[in-house]
């Protein structure tokens, strides 16, 4: 069974932590962070969901920069995609992704136009990916209070 120790704590469903082979993961588990602290153990069996990071850089560095509550958006935007395309979405989606929501949403906030150049193209070259997109876009309303239009 894999062990996970704990780096850092991001709230109570997201925790930084260390595989059993040194490696950087952020994992998802109702609870996993309750009462924990670096240097802490987590059963495998307490883990919904393991991201791993495609970059080289911490990922300590690149969570700083995402909000705890764009995290939790973005695993259930992948949850729903996973289950929608009857596979699963390679584990560093959730960094890209939410990079992408952070910064749609600050453009969102100070209201900056933001132009795609294919964006009738997509419907119909990415039907699935487009379909779930409009999902992610009622989950984003329902999760964050924004409404966003189906361009983005």
């Amino acid at each position: 069974m894999k062990m996970f120790t704990v780096v850092k704590v991001l709230n109570n469903n997201i925790v930084l932590a260390l595989t059993d082979t040194q490696n950087e993961v952020v994992v998802f588990g109702t609870g996993i962070g309750f009462k924990k602290k670096k240097g802490d153990t987590l059963d495998e069996s307490a883990v919904s969901k393991t991201f791993y990071s495609d970059q080289t850089s911490p990922l300590e560095s690149q969570l700083a920069a995402i909000p705890t509550d764009i995290l939790l958006l973005t695993e259930k935007i992948i949850h729903m995609g996973e289950e929608m395309l009857n596979k699963k979405l390679g584990s560093s989606m959730l960094f890209s992704l939410s990079d992408h929501l952070t910064f749609s949403i600050q453009r969102h906030q100070e209201k900056m136009e933001y132009e795609n150049p294919i964006v009738w193209e997509i419907p119909h070259l990415y039907f699935q990916e487009y379909q779930i997109g409009k999902k992610a876009l009622k989950i984003i309303q329902k999760m964050m209070g924004i409404t966003f239009e189906d361009t983005e």
